[in-house]
């Protein structure tokens, strides 16, 4: 047993030289100068826009009367939201998904739109016509500028 341990401790031992060895310096490699510059900037805006994630679920006996009441409630959606003066370039049809239905006997069809309102002051009016108009879902509303570019700029010069 002690021959066990005096091998043991001789391994120990030589470990740790072979260790101190690799972590030695040979020659003096010098490091070049360097300079650290740390800064921030601040720019402060009201959001001029939010984007809006909408959704129509809807049910029906078969995939066909599913999809033509989703298909029904969300042409009406994308008209209501329209009429409020938002772009057809800022609605966009972001999942759809049809299957069946897990909680009732049937096919559950559901289609989530995001829309992006370019005019805060209106975002409940949009809200109000596309819940009227057969939106089922409000998923999320995320404010921000549409100047982003601009006031990066801007941040950086603060």
């Amino acid at each position: 047993m002690r021959r066990l341990k005096q091998l043991a401790a001789l391994v120990l031992t030589g470990t740790l030289l072979l260790a101190m060895a690799g972590c030695s310096q040979t020659g003096s490699a010098q490091q070049p100068d360097t300079v650290t510059v740390a800064g921030s900037g601040e720019v402060l805006l009201e959001p001029d826009l939010a984007v809006i994630n909408l959704g129509v679920e809807s049910t029906g006996a078969t995939p066909e009367a599913a999809r033509s009441a989703n298909a029904t409630a969300v042409n009406a959606t994308v008209d209501a939201v329209k009429a409020l003066g938002v772009e057809e370039k800022d609605i966009q049809t972001s999942s759809m998904n049809l299957g069946e239905s897990y909680t009732t006997t049937g096919y559950e069809m559901s289609t989530r739109l995001t829309v992006t309102v370019r005019s805060v002051d209106s975002i409940g009016q949009v809200l109000d016509a596309a819940i009227a108009a057969g939106t089922n879902e409000l998923n999320n509303v995320r404010f921000g500028v549409s100047s982003g570019e601009e006031a990066y700029g801007q941040a950086l010069d603060a």
